[in-house]
């Protein structure tokens, strides 16, 4: 008995032991492996960390961020931290610092700009990754030069790997309304709120908007540097000639935009449809939210009873008074310049065969400018002019009625083109179209204004129309397709311009007017300038009194150019005696100022300023 027990406790322990000798081995086993997937699980945590802290770094490098790094990335003083900031921009602070901008295509990473005349991408310059500092750099702004035109803020994430500049919707909007961008849609309008993804498109590249997890993305995307259009000779005259471009006309472009026109620097001739705002005036009692402001419903009905007024004084109580064009029509015939004009490209883009209808059937109208007192108080222009920060400008409130030519009472009996006017009328159209010159930009007027001011040049186009000399560069350039031209032709414009006004001189600019003003006059110096030899004009001498144009001084080289007609009369023009080098010069920048106005953006982009969104993330 003694030994089966001891056998038994010998078995019992040698199990125990096995047992013990099976957990410590699966034991050993799970802590290896354990080991193992912690290992993994480190190195895995250690090539994601190093990819998200290679993607930060370079985030914050220079070739994402460029010349503004210097001010974005700022190391705290024991450098275990880094601070980001951004710089944010207001228009409202830009007017109030009187910016002037120096519009260029943006410059690659690493290397100094070459000009205009080179394509940096194929060169294989690369721009930096951050879009929001090439779209910066087009506008002339960096941190050397712009310090007073905006202000840092923190920034405490990125988009993309890439540190964000977060605009005001009405901010940027306003900014790309004055450098000619255009939305892809064909009839943007102030009731409907902006939908994405979409696009603007401009003379310097696309702003493509679309949806982001923190809200609304925008991306800037330049255009290819391209080749000056312009021959290389008119470039190299100009520069060894040391003239230098007009400064750029931020204000004055702000207004444009919204259909106003600059007399100085306080004091402006607003614009309004008054079709289309007398139809929202009237539907105002039958929408439930405008007619919950009683105060607004009040002033709308004293607006109508003005208009009644102006109507009935300026179609001397007619029976068949022409009511108003619905805005739709008006949109749509105001959309040309004139029956000779040539379609440019956004028109031909937008809708050309409602814009060709359009034309033919209002090319017999008239556009009657009749005072209308308040009417930014009410009309959406309003809005923009406060969030612009252009509400301290005297302004001067001008509503269209768009009627026939017989149907015009003797008060406004002043015309340019179709456009109708009174004499108080006609002397600030005066300060307000000599104010209109090329300042190294395109020309980018909201479609109301681009109608307005192609009236008043519709005798120079015209005549362009007509022209068939090869050898007149801006004429031929005009007439084949709608040529692009780099910001090198568009400072050479202006830098032609401010050559050719020195010429003319502060009296001479009487004969703009004249030129302007008179279809009759400009018919007879170009029938004048086209048949008498250079010396024989330069020798001229082209007099006025009280108005009246008197050519028995002028000297002609043609026989059939001899007969003059007699006194031309014109409003507005000062007692004078204009030289010959004056008359050539004044006629030269009426031609020169078409060419750049035809080469116009019409943007259309003021009217996102209350529908797009509150805040835009530009990355």
């Amino acid at each position: 008995m003694a030994i089966l027990e001891h056998g038994a406790i010998e078995a019992a322990s040698l199990a125990s032991s096995t047992a013990d000798t099976t957990a410590d081995w699966i034991s050993a086993v799970c802590s290896l492996l354990g080991a193992i997937v912690a290992l993994l699980t480190l190195i895995t945590v250690c090539f994601a960390s190093d990819q998200i802290l290679t993607r930060h770094r370079l985030g914050l490098s220079k070739q994402c961020l460029g010349t503004w790094k210097s001010v974005v990335v700022l190391p705290s003083a024991l450098r275990m931290q880094t601070r980001i900031m951004t710089p944010t921009i207001s228009v409202s602070l830009l007017v109030a610092k009187r910016w002037q901008p120096k519009i260029s295509s943006s410059a690659g990473f690493g290397r100094e700009s070459k000009g205009t005349n080179g394509d940096l991408e194929a060169s294989g310059t690369v721009l930096v990754q951050a879009s929001w500092v090439n779209f910066l750099e087009g506008l002339g702004m960096s941190p050397e030069n712009g310090k007073d035109f905006y202000r840092m803020r923190y920034e405490s994430e990125s988009v993309n790997g890439i540190v964000p500049v977060r605009w005001k919707g009405r901010d940027l909007a306003a900014i790309c309304s004055i450098l000619g961008f255009q939305s892809i849609e064909s009839k943007p309008n102030n009731r409907k709120l902006m939908e994405l993804p979409t696009q603007w498109s401009g003379p310097l590249g696309w702003l493509q908007f679309r949806h982001g997890s923190g809200g609304c993305i925008v991306e800037y995307r330049r255009r290819s540097v391209t080749k000056d259009q312009l021959p290389r000779e008119f470039h190299s005259y100009y520069q060894d000639l040391g003239v230098e471009s007009r400064p750029f006309k931020f204000k004055s472009r702000l207004w444009q935009s919204i259909t106003g026109m600059c007399l100085s620097d306080n004091e402006v001739i607003s614009f309004s449809d008054t079709s289309g705002w007398a139809e929202k005036m009237g539907d105002c009692g039958g929408n439930t939210e405008q007619s919950a402001n009683t105060d607004y419903g009040a002033r709308t009905e004293c607006v109508g009873e003005l208009a009644g007024e102006i109507k009935r004084e300026m179609f001397d109580r007619k029976a068949n008074r022409p009511q108003g064009l619905r805005a739709k029509d008006f949109e749509d015939g105001m959309s040309q310049v004139s029956p000779q004009h040539t379609c440019s490209i956004s028109g031909l883009l937008r809708n050309p065969g409602s814009d060709m209808r359009a034309m033919e059937g209002n090319s017999k109208k008239t556009v009657v400018l009749c005072p209308s007192p308040g009417h930014l108080s009410v009309a959406i222009e309003g809005e923009l002019v406060d969030s612009r920060g252009l509400g301290n400008d005297g302004t001067h409130e001008y509503s269209y009625i768009y009627t026939d030519e017989d149907g015009v009472g003797k008060v406004y009996k002043h015309k340019l083109g179709c456009l109708r006017m009174d004499t108080d009328l006609l002397a600030l159209m005066k300060k307000a179209v000599l104010q209109i010159e090329p300042d190294g930009f395109y020309f980018s007027p909201s479609g109301l204004l681009n109608f307005q001011v192609s009236q008043i040049w519709s005798h120079a186009s015209s005549i362009s129309e007509r022209l068939l000399d090869q050898k007149c560069i801006f004429s031929r350039t005009r007439n084949t397709s709608y040529a692009m031209l780099t910001i090198g032709d568009l400072l050479l414009i202006s830098k032609a311009s401010v050559s050719l006004r020195g010429l003319i001189g502060h009296n001479g600019m009487d004969l703009v007017w004249a030129i302007l003003a008179s279809p009759e006059l400009f018919s007879h110096l170009d029938d004048c300038i086209a048949c008498t030899q250079m010396q024989d004009l330069l020798d001229s001498t082209l007099t006025c009194e009280s108005g009246r144009f008197d050519f028995t001084q002028m000297k002609y080289s043609d026989q059939e150019a001899r007969q003059a007609p007699g006194e031309i009369e014109v409003e507005l023009v000062g007692d004078s005696a204009f030289e010959g080098i004056q008359i050539v010069a004044a006629f030269v920048d009426v031609f020169l100022n078409f060419f750049w106005i035809d080469r116009g953006w019409i943007t259309d982009i003021a009217l996102y300023d209350i529908t797009m969104p509150q805040s835009v993330t530009m990355c």
